[in-house]
């Protein structure tokens, strides 16, 4: 069998690289999204080759909440990086 392996050829990863809360984050927010509680979203991904990707996705009937909200989760990365 060949040998499996990233389109940069970084390595794959494994079970153990897995974040079982960012996964366990995505499925409820899933969920609600399903379930109809949720009616939009802008999602924000970092991918393991240290590129990001965003999308704003639905019904935004108050994009104003929307960017207060992504200003908190601003803010709270601000404070990350500050850490570090």
């Amino acid at each position: 069998m060949a040998e499996v392996i990233s389109l940069t050829g970084a390595p794959l990863p494994t079970d153990a690289d897995r974040d079982e809360a960012l996964i366990a984050t995505l499925e409820r927010a899933l969920e609600r999204a399903r379930s109809g509680e949720t009616i939009a979203t802008c999602i924000v991904e970092l991918y393991r080759d240290e590129t990001v990707s965003r999308s704003i996705i639905g019904n935004i009937t108050s994009p104003l909440r929307l960017i207060g909200a992504v200003e908190l989760v601003k803010m709270g990365l601000m404070d990350k990086a500050l850490e570090d």
